[in-house]
């Protein structure tokens, strides 16, 4: 008699394609903002398609997508906040082009009360090129953040 099994192999949430990319490549506290402490990501997308990619925003820029997750020493996630959570939206379906090649921009996300207490944290970036039903899913890796 001779036993078949079956292996399924389940791919990770991210149905992006591997022309896209989303990077972390640095975060840190800004405790001088007026409404307390502000994390600031260094994002990048890379752009490998070959052309332009469209992003459909309510708001103003291919980075609208995006959440800052923060989360404890051991991987528990402790917040979750989207870049367009403290702002207004000011168009409906404004299209914006990402070309092709890397686009960087420092983003940030207000830590509205309570602050972040001392210690180190690890952060990372997930989310979506806004819009665009191929590129949801995304999640850089993560990047320590201390918090004095």
């Amino acid at each position: 008699m001779l036993a078949l099994s079956l292996v399924v192999v389940m791919a990770a949430p991210s149905a992006a394609s591997p022309r896209l990319a989303l990077h972390l490549d640095a975060v840190r506290l800004d405790a001088s903002a007026d409404a307390g402490q502000l994390v600031v990501a260094d994002a990048r997308w890379v752009n490998r398609t070959g052309g332009h990619l469209e992003a459909v925003t309510n708001f103003s820029g291919v980075f609208d997508g995006l959440a800052l997750v923060i989360l404890d020493e051991s991987g528990r996630e402790l917040r979750r906040i989207h870049y367009t959570h403290h702002q207004s939206p000011y168009a409906e379906d404004r299209r914006v082009l990402l070309p092709p090649g890397t686009t960087r921009r420092s983003i940030g996300f207000p830590i509205f009360d309570p602050n972040l207490p001392s210690g180190r944290y690890l952060v990372r970036l997930e989310g979506e090129l806004a819009g665009h039903p191929r590129h949801r899913g995304m999640r850089t890796r993560t990047r320590a953040l201390r918090v004095r």
